[in-house]
């Protein structure tokens, strides 16, 4: 990687003043600097997005080369997810975990980035294992729009390189590993606090099918609906399908009712926005929170692992 981005850090600034469509610059960020990242990452990366960007319709102040794990976010402009940024200067190149600043700017106006600000805290809080490699100093971006003042905001922890003496290749590789492990651990203990939205027009139920939709908002907003666990607890009772435990014959009136539906669709497969039928006895199972904790948790633990077995500890 350490080619690429010099190359971007030579040529950045003079071609700013030429035309974006078509330029070999912006085509080099879009496609061979996201080819080096994807590259770097190894297995990791096998089900990560890599993209790279020079701006949309005008040269950015500040250009990015992005790594998104689709079950959080597939864009720059909402969610969180790791990033390398160049100042605007070209002097300094910032590895982040960061955020989506466009929709969090749409829906919080003016206190975007204090909002920003406060859910970056919240990704620290979940990986505090962070402070072995990475640094949670703020980063200076060196321009004043409303894009890079967002990334300074949205900025959990990363490092930061002098363009001018770029470390070898290994070393700028190895971090951005350790940076996506830790995103994906982030995201497997909840990353910035998903939110679950009721009372919506699809919140009843018709016969016994229940209407369900995925919505992406800010940070993911996941939008399920309240009555469906309800509806399937009616179903199924209250006796965990996998391992039979009954909480009120263990632990009596303070087990009453206590356990878990779960949606046997995962969120990632409902098409976004659009109504989804879901029925109480086909499309859900009733589990105990445990068991359901560790089913929800086995994919990015699987990854990991995956990982760690693939190219050994670093």
């Amino acid at each position: 990687m350490r080619s690429e981005f010099e190359y971007v850090a030579n040529n950045y600034l003079t071609s700013r003043n030429e035309p974006l469509k078509d330029h070999p610059v912006a085509h080099f960020l879009r496609h061979d600097a996201a080819r080096a990242a994807a590259s770097a990452l190894g297995p990791i990366g096998k089900d990560m997005i890599v993209e790279g960007s020079p701006g949309k319709g005008a040269w950015a102040a500040v250009p990015w080369v992005a790594v998104f794990d689709p079950i959080v976010t597939t864009s720059a402009t909402r969610g969180h997810y790791v990033v390398y940024l160049f100042s605007a200067d070209m002097k300094r190149l910032y590895l982040s975990l960061n955020q989506g600043t466009t929709e969090a700017h749409e829906e919080f106006k003016s206190h975007a980035n204090e909002e920003l600000a406060r859910r970056a805290a919240i990704l620290r809080d979940r990986v505090p294992e962070y402070k072995s490699r990475f640094s949670s100093q703020p980063i200076d971006l060196g321009a004043s729009a409303l894009l890079p003042s967002g990334y300074e905001s949205g900025h959990a922890f990363g490092k930061c390189y002098r363009l001018d003496e770029l470390p070898f290749d290994d070393i700028p590789a190895r971090d951005l590993r350790d940076i996506v492990e830790l995103y994906l651990i982030a995201t497997a203990r909840g990353g910035t606090g998903y939110i679950g939205e009721t009372g919506s027009s699809d919140d009843k139920i018709q016969g016994v099918t229940l209407i369900e939709r995925r919505q992406y908002r800010f940070h993911r907003r996941i939008e399920r609906n309240s009555k469906a666990s309800e509806e399937a607890k009616k179903v199924h009772g209250y006796v965990c399908q996998a391992c039979g435990t009954d909480f009120e014959k263990q632990y009596g009136s303070l087990g009453h009712q206590y356990i878990e539906a779960h949606h046997l669709t995962p969120i990632s497969e409902l098409p976004e926005g659009v109504p989804v039928p879901q029925d109480p006895k086909e499309d859900f199972a009733v589990l105990c929170a445990s068991l359901l904790l560790r089913r929800l948790l086995k994919p990015a633990q699987a990854r990991i692992s995956s990982w760690r077995g693939s190219v050994g500890s670093h």
